[in-house]
């Protein structure tokens, strides 16, 4: 992989205390930037920490994790809230996805990254096992691509494009372990829950696989999760349900992220900043705001 800058310029959150970005200078020519975020719905930070996931784990060891992130604040810990606050980087009461329906009522001025990235003129795919990612949080023309279907499915239609060089800029929703903790408990001695996290994770070396395969390329990788839970589901205000973990990482960049209150939210900001696409300077993630 090419060499990147030091890391810790990346992080919104350093970003937002500081009021601008650093100078990071011009990219190394013939090293395009491109960009893969992965989604695992309902993985919570204590099951995925007993889990086996060497290629999370692979992730940190690029940047760093946080299993003391939080979701966002100002609703329910649902997947459609969450997940349409990692793509556009704001709280529910911003971005108006509240329920997991009620889509018309989304404040489409909040640009997801995805058509924050094509608008910049990166190509962009997005495969999902939860159609209404793609179809409804994501705005419809966002991607160049999309894929809806089964979890292996929409992993190796990804790594595929990845090996193919489709796009630059990848998202990636696997809905396992939340279907699991719905099933049979949202618990770390869950035998069934901890094997949908352990299958995320293997999904996720593929695609890991793929981006190590090639060269020349400088990527930034994002891993999280939507929302945390208690027993047997979630949606609550409390510990529990609204902390998550976070790994963020540039492959081929041995160190450590500083990671200071981490947020999902924090992915879209993060993911424009290492495009060098400028930041929607009205809130950056759920934890400051520049002037």
């Amino acid at each position: 992989m090419a060499s990147t800058p030091t890391l810790s310029w990346f992080l919104p959150v350093l970003v937002a205390c500081s009021g601008e970005a650093p100078d990071r200078g011009p990219d190394v020519p013939g090293n395009p930037r491109k960009v893969l975020v992965v989604g695992w719905d309902g993985a919570k930070p204590d099951s995925v920490q007993l889990a086996s996931t060497p290629n999370l784990e692979r992730v940190a060891s690029w940047g760093g994790i946080s299993y003391a992130a939080s979701t966002q604040l100002s609703h329910a810990t649902i997947s459609a809230p969450g997940w349409a606050s990692v793509l556009t980087g704001v709280e529910p009461e911003k971005h108006g996805v509240t329920f997991n329906s009620f889509y018309d009522e989304r404040d489409a001025s909040w640009l997801t990254f995805v058509q924050r990235a094509r608008d910049a003129g990166l190509r962009t795919g997005v495969a999902a096992v939860w159609a209404e990612v793609a179809t409804d949080i994501v705005e419809a023309g966002a991607a160049d691509d999309t894929s809806v279907g089964g979890e292996d499915e929409v992993a190796d239609w990804m790594a595929t494009h990845i090996e193919a060089d489709t796009f630059d800029v990848h998202f990636v929703h696997q809905d396992a372990p939340d279907r699991a903790g719905h099933d049979s408990g949202f618990y770390p001695d869950n035998p069934d829950y901890i094997s949908a996290i352990e299958a995320s994770d293997v999904r996720l070396g593929r695609l890991l696989d793929a981006i190590e395969a090639r060269t020349d390329e400088d990527w930034l990788v994002a891993v999280t999760t939507d929302h945390g839970a208690s027993g047997g589901g979630h949606g609550g205000m409390d510990a529990d349900n609204q902390t998550i973990w976070t790994a963020f990482g540039t492959p081929g960049q041995e160190g450590e992220w500083i990671l200071i209150d981490p947020n999902h939210l924090d992915v879209h900001p993060t993911v424009l900043d290492f495009l060098h696409i400028p930041v929607d300077k009205r809130s950056v993630g759920g934890v400051s705001q520049l002037p």
